[in-house]
């Protein structure tokens, strides 16, 4: 049960999603049941939005103890900028971040008394993904790679909990590197500026529907996948004690690569095997696993789908 004096905001970015919006706030109320709280707040920030805080709280079911915070952007902000303008809005001790149509589960109020207990910097709620049906049956009709959700930072935006001081401090001093990776370089330049051991919470407390729609599918995949690598290389450099940022590197040039470059020539296109040609050169150790990179990279697109297809239902049957 969360703690009369819990001092915590639970983030919501959001960009024209009424439906969602409303699905999350209302499982949010769910899990934080009756109770009241002295300084718990939600924070909603409508970026460029066609609806308002009314069209929100018509037929919501409201918890009292919980304050309800909506603020509008004046115009569209990217999605770092977008970020921003939410902390920008908080005025609690710690602050939680939960993506726009996800659900909150049971256990989550429990995690943010643990986080604020504990005095940290930064913590990770683990966020489950729920499959649409049916993308877990064996005759898969688009090959996809989803991402890892498990680890010292979410690959999504959920489940980002921060000590709001150290996160304002984080935005204040450090530039983006990269565009649209604006939770992942928050999570990162937080604990390379902190001293205290991160939170990291093994049961999931949000759900994600992945919908087979965003960054990681299509096209855009590749692209995303090759700035997600660039970036940890940079912050690999700039925060030496961030060891674990070498165990992401690791995957994302063996099994991960692998995935990228089966999904790519499934989908035949030519270019990014090309590119990741070179890549495989230049980043990849080990007989074996340049062998099988490079046995990919020339695989006929039926075979790759093949493979993809049992890598996707054997992923989601884990």
């Amino acid at each position: 049960m969360l703690s009369p004096s819990l001092d915590m905001s639970i983030c919501i970015p959001c960009y024209n999603d009424p439906k969602g919006l409303q699905r999350t706030i209302e499982s949010i109320f769910v899990q934080l049941g009756d109770q009241k709280y002295a300084s718990l707040q939600i924070v909603i920030g409508l970026n460029d939005c066609a609806f308002g805080a009314t069209d929100i709280l018509s037929g919501q079911m409201l918890n009292c103890g919980a304050k309800l915070n909506f603020f509008k952007t004046d115009k569209y902000l990217e999605y770092d900028d977008s970020i921003r303008f939410v902390a920008s809005k908080v005025k609690t001790e710690f602050c939680a971040f939960v993506g726009c149509g996800e659900l909150a589960l049971a256990g989550l109020s429990d995690a943010l008394s643990q986080f604020q207990n504990a005095k940290a910097d930064f913590g990770v709620l683990p966020v489950a993904s729920k499959l649409p049906r049916s993308s877990v049956t064996v005759d898969i009709s688009e090959p996809r790679w989803n991402p890892a959700v498990r680890g010292i930072f979410n690959k999504v935006l959920s489940g980002h909990i921060f000590r709001t001081s150290s996160l304002r401090l984080s935005l204040k001093n450090n530039r983006f590197r990269a565009f649209e990776w604006a939770h992942v370089e928050m999570a990162l330049t937080v604990q390379g500026n902190s001293h205290a051991v991160p939170r990291v919470y093994s049961r999931p407390v949000i759900l994600r529907s992945n919908s087979g729609r965003g960054w990681w599918t299509k096209s855009d995949i590749y692209k995303q996948y090759i700035e997600y690598c660039d970036l940890l290389l940079g912050y690999r450099d700039c925060y030496e004690h961030l060891t674990y940022v070498d165990d992401e590197l690791r995957k994302a040039y063996s099994i991960r690569l692998l995935l990228m470059i089966l999904q790519a020539r499934g989908n035949n296109l030519h270019e990014v095997p090309l590119f990741f040609s070179n890549w495989v050169e230049k980043n990849c150790n080990g007989t074996v696993w340049r062998c099988a990179l490079r046995i990919a990279l020339i695989m006929p697109a039926k075979l790759a789908n093949r493979f993809m297809t049992v890598a996707n239902w054997y992923l989601a049957r884990r």
